[in-house]
Parts: C-alpha cells; sequence; structure tokens
C-alpha cells in the first residue's frame, strides 16, 4: 500500500517534468499562468542539471534545439525509481524501471491530456483555458502525424482521438509491459 502511494506520487513529480518541457517547447510557459507557476515549483531542480547539460555541450558539437534538462530530470527520478522498486541490480533496474516509469509516464500524461482535450471539446470549451493550452501541448506532437494519416468520417467526425487512445494504451499495456515482464 505505502509502496504503491510513493510510486504514485514520485509518477506525478516525473510527469510534472515532462509537463514542464512540454510547455517549454511550445512557448507557453510564457503567457499561460499554470505553466509558469509550474516552471517556477520546478526550477529549483532543473537549473543545476541546466548548468551541467550546458558544461557538457560545450564540450561537444551537438547543441539541442529544445533545453532537455526537464526530461533529464524526469529520467533520473524514473533511474532511482526504478532501482528502488525492481528489487534488482543496477543494470536490471536501470533498464527496465527506467523505461517503465519514464515512458509510462509519458504516455500517461499524453492519455490524460488527450482525455482532458476531448472532453473539452465536448464540453465546448474555450481552447484559452491554462489547462487546455497545457493538455494540448502534451499530446499534439503524437496527434498531429496520425490527424494526417485518418481523414474524418464523413468529413464530420475526428476519430483521430479514439485511434489515438487505442495507440496509446497498446504501447502501454502490451508494448512496455512485454518489456518490462519479458525482461525480469
Amino acid at each position: 500500500m505505502l509502496v504503491s502511494l510513493l510510486q504514485t506520487i514520485i509518477s506525478l513529480v516525473i510527469a510534472a517534468f515532462i509537463i514542464r518541457y512540454h510547455c517549454e517547447i511550445h512557448h507557453i510557459i510564457h503567457f499561460n499562468p499554470l505553466a509558469r507557476r509550474l516552471k517556477d515549483i520546478t526550477e529549483p531542480v532543473v537549473l543545476p542539471v541546466r548548468d551541467i547539460v550546458k558544461k557538457t555541450l560545450l564540450k561537444t558539437q551537438f547543441r539541442p534545439k529544445n533545453d532537455p534538462s526537464p526530461l533529464i530530470v524526469a529520467w533520473l527520478l524514473s533511474l532511482i525509481t526504478g532501482l528502488a522498486f525492481t528489487r534488482a541490480n543496477l543494470s536490471a533496474g536501470f533498464s527496465i524501471g527506467t523505461f517503465w516509469f519514464f515512458c509510462g509516464t509519458w504516455i500517461s500524461v499524453m492519455i490524460y491530456s488527450l482525455f482532458l482535450s476531448v472532453i473539452a471539446s465536448w464540453l465546448q470549451t474555450p481552447r484559452q483555458q491554462p489547462v487546455l493550452q497545457i493538455a494540448e501541448t502534451c499530446h499534439e506532437f503524437f496527434m498531429r502525424p496520425l490527424r494526417k494519416l485518418i481523414p474524418p468520417l464523413l468529413n464530420i467526425i475526428d476519430i483521430t482521438p479514439i485511434i489515438a487512445f487505442i495507440v496509446l494504451y497498446m504501447i502501454k499495456n502490451q508494448f512496455l509491459a512485454a518489456l518490462a515482464f519479458g525482461a525480469s
């Protein structure tokens, strides 16, 4: 019970860093009050990692377009969580736990943000709502290619979110689970 609660709390913290990364990519940190607050809360943890990343990247030719520091913090939390909760050696904890917590949490963020956006569209909620802006940034990179592939049904009904839900659930519950259980 306590372990499950702790894993849930850690997953929420990892999700916060993943959401921050998406907000920074889409530049909504500057005008969205919730995204700005999330940045303020997570900045003390991200700042030292950003400094290390900058010093490391100065030695290489690689210059990322976006700051990867929030994702690195999320991955480090996933690594620690994977090592702590898989009861395995360093190698297995690294491969199974980190992959499971990091990718599983990222996919969960996309599923919940997509669900929120679908409900908001049914309720005809304005897209200017801060929560909806954040939700849109978390799954739009996944939805954009699907919308290009899947035409609207009868030129009216967009079935892309349904297909996206199915694909995301299959990835999370089949692919990730097969990797985690197959490797243990």
